[in-house]
């Protein structure tokens, strides 16, 4: 991956201000593909990377920096409720739905011993054998029934529920 140069940060802002100023909708498919032909030609930056460079580092509506309790705890309460990560950052200004899953998840590579309250409501968290077993015989009851199931298991979303069933069924537990 190549570093971006801030002459290459001011060249994207000033694309994206035009386009903005052009009355352009940035969440508008094919916005940064023109932008990155027109601008980044030969240079290896792809529309992938500019709307990433712009929506993680440089986009001015975008919130960095230490997340409050409220917004841990919404995040808690609307993952493990089943809503996606673009849901959950539309209720909280300045955050995008990128943000919102990696401070999910930025918690869990901890072991069970260094885990404490910075862990977002359980998202994350190790899965024990016990769990395992329980969260097998759940889906043979019920399925496919990834909210059902995620309301049995104390804790876990349904997307954490539906991704520990893939791993199963790929062996890679």
């Amino acid at each position: 991956m190549i570093q971006w140069t801030k002459a290459e940060d001011e060249i994207l802002k000033e694309a994206v201000h035009e386009r903005i100023a052009a009355g352009e909708d940035l969440s508008k498919a094919g916005l940064f593909e023109g932008i990155a032909k027109r601008y980044f030609a030969g240079t290896g930056r792809t529309a992938q990377s500019c709307r990433k460079r712009w929506r993680w580092a440089l986009d001015v509506g975008l919130v960095h920096g230490k997340w409050q309790t409220h917004e841990d705890n919404l995040i808690a309460k609307m993952a493990h409720e089943g809503f996606g990560w673009h849901h959950i950052a539309a209720k909280l200004p300045g955050r995008s739905g990128m943000m919102v899953r990696y401070r999910c998840f930025q918690f869990g590579d901890l072991s069970p011993e260094e885990r404490d309250d910075r862990q977002i409501g359980g998202v994350g968290k190790r899965w024990t054998p016990q769990e395992d077993n329980l969260l097998l015989m759940y889906q043979s009851k019920l399925g496919n029934d990834f909210m059902e199931i995620a309301k049995r298991m104390n804790g876990r979303t349904p997307r954490a529920v539906e991704g520990r069933l893939q791993r199963h069924r790929s062996n890679r537990i």
